[in-house]
């Protein structure tokens, strides 16, 4: 049944990130997956055109089916994410915590996952961190549900206390995801993880490294291409971090982080300075002392 899951979400959502969102939600493959496939394919679709009525009305006829079933909340809420409307993820994620009272801790743990998840990319970190703790309450030892409180204390506004919990819960999401023979791509999103709280922490040499492994093995993956390209700056590989920058914007032109970062570097108007010496690199974020 995950195996089942985990290729249908490839398929309909094309996202190797989806597994650290969802882990190994083996109830899920329980849906129909021909019936989903169309349905989310096309409404995810309809979001990535701007289209959010048809998107939502698809959305919602699905999940307006007699004896629908909680996991379809999942499923939905992850399809908003993976188009990058957290919005709509958390409006969904929300939605199917309060209409599904007697669903499993599996279902309501990935619902509150994606919560999180969805609340952080809005900018709302300590309640995207309330969420991540209700979903660990619920899988205390599942590696996606770890990997993303590691996140979200990574992307909050850092001190030193939370970074460390988040080298500490990335760690551990690593080993029990190694335990579990877990995809390589599952894997390298758990080393992204790891290596960014690190970056902050200012652990270079461990950083790069698992930045890296997790770039050879999700090259697509901007977030990745991201974190990498800061650890390239902080260590001063300026020429390889604009390699990454301009990468990111290649894949999403509308990517701000990216372009943010070369105009930084001076290179946006001028992509192609690929002789002489690199500048000296940006340090790595300090955090601050207590919580």
């Amino acid at each position: 049944m995950i195996a089942r899951w985990r290729a249908l979400t490839a398929l309909l959502i094309g996202s190797a990130m989806l597994g650290m969102l969802l882990g190994g939600c083996a109830e899920l493959g329980s849906l129909n997956p021909a019936g989903a496939e169309q349905t989310i394919r096309k409404a995810v679709e309809k979001l990535r055109a701007g289209d959010d009525a048809a998107a939502t009305r698809m959305f919602d006829e699905m999940l307006a089916r007699r004896g629908v079933k909680a996991e379809t909340f999942v499923l939905v809420a992850a399809a908003c994410q993976v188009a990058r409307r957290f919005d709509l993820c958390a409006a969904y994620a929300e939605r199917g915590l309060r209409e599904t009272p007697g669903a499993t801790a599996e279902v309501h743990g990935r619902l509150h996952s994606l919560l999180g998840s969805a609340r952080q990319q809005l900018g709302d970190f300590d309640r995207a961190i309330e969420s991540h703790l209700a979903a660990r309450h619920l899988l205390p030892t599942d590696p996606a549900v770890l990997n993303n409180l590691a996140y979200a204390y990574s992307e909050a506004p850092n001190s030193i206390d939370r970074l460390r919990d988040a080298e500490r819960l990335a760690q551990e999401a690593i080993d029990i995801a190694a335990e579990k023979n877990a995809s390589p791509s599952e894997m390298a999103a758990y080393l992204d993880t790891l290596g960014w709280a690190q970056l902050k922490l200012g652990k270079l040499d461990y950083a790069l490294a698992n930045l890296t492994t997790a770039a050879d093995t999700l090259p697509e993956e901007t977030d990745i291409m991201f974190h990498l390209a800061r650890a390239y700056q902080a260590i001063g590989r300026n020429k390889d971090a604009q390699v990454l920058y301009e990468r990111m914007l290649r894949t999403d032109p509308k990517d701000a982080r990216a372009a943010q970062a070369l105009r930084e570097l001076g290179a946006l108007q001028e992509r192609t300075p690929t002789t002489g010496e690199d500048r000296p690199g940006i340090r790595a974020a300090q955090p601050t002392d207590g919580g």
